[in-house]
């Protein structure tokens, strides 16, 4: 999230005319692609280094219930 939010804010300052170096056109396809390339190889990448929390995930699953579902 915290890079989605300094990609958005370099690309704004740039399309608004401040001297910034970029390496694709202001409001284009490119820039989504890298903006969204990027973003998803650090998501995967944080989540393959951090550990699972399988006992909270169940809870929450559990006391959620949305399908009214009975669990052991």
């Amino acid at each position: 999230m915290l890079f989605g939010l300094l990609f958005s804010t370099y690309n704004l300052f740039a399309a608004l005319g401040f001297n910034l170096p970029v390496a694709w056109e202001v409001a284009s396809a490119m820039q989504a692609i890298i903006g969204i390339s990027i973003s998803l190889m650090i998501y995967v990448g944080v989540s393959l280094i951090t550990d699972d929390d399988i006992v909270k995930s169940k809870l929450f699953i559990k006391r959620a219930n949305i399908m009214n579902r009975k669990f052991d």
